[in-house]
């Protein structure tokens, strides 16, 4: 969804494919790509920053630096939801986070903004709200993002969009080369 905001078009349509591995076999991928499967891939991983893993994506970082169809893209935060909220912790993009949080969470979405009125959004305590329902979440933006995108196209108006965090970015962007 977030590709598609950005660039207008599916993964699917430009002969991207997603693989989800969980993080525990993206060495054994990338040694297969690197050793002859030469298309282009990028991996987005969290950087685990406090975990016993912490260590992990940089290793992989350095071990595949110099392939040039793999990209390895980390985040600044430890985990994705909070690079996402950090990258939109004011403006539209805070709109469509406590959207999100709101119908995900209608109990606690609801008081979350109100405490935050008009202050940026506090990652931990965004982070803290989604933690156990970070796949409801996703899902939630994804369809809020959606139908922002409806409404704007009905409306024949800008969308409103969530800012992309830089690391996702970069993917993109050697997606696009």
């Amino acid at each position: 969804m977030l590709f598609k905001q950005e660039t207008g078009k599916s993964l699917e349509g430009i002969g991207c494919t997603v693989i989800n591995v969980n993080g525990v076999a993206f060495r054994h991928f990338l040694t297969i790509i690197k050793n002859g499967f030469f298309k282009k891939c990028v991996v987005l991983t969290d950087s685990d920053a406090g975990t016993k893993t912490e260590n992990r994506a940089a290793a992989l970082q350095v071990d595949f630096m110099d392939i040039p169809h793999i990209d390895i893209q980390v985040t600044k935060e430890s985990t994705f939801e909070k690079d996402l909220v950090s990258a939109n912790m004011s403006g539209v993009g805070k709109e469509l986070l406590f959207e999100a949080l709101s119908v995900t969470k209608p109990k606690n979405g609801p008081k979350l903004r109100a405490a935050t009125g008009a202050n940026d959004i506090d990652v931990e305590t965004f982070f803290t709200e989604i933690e156990n329902y970070k796949a409801e979440f996703t899902f939630r933006l994804m369809l809020t993002i959606e139908d922002e995108r409806q409404a704007a196209e009905k409306d024949k108006r800008s969308s409103k969009k969530l800012a992309i965090p830089s690391y996702i970015s970069r993917a993109f962007n050697f997606i696009k080369e």
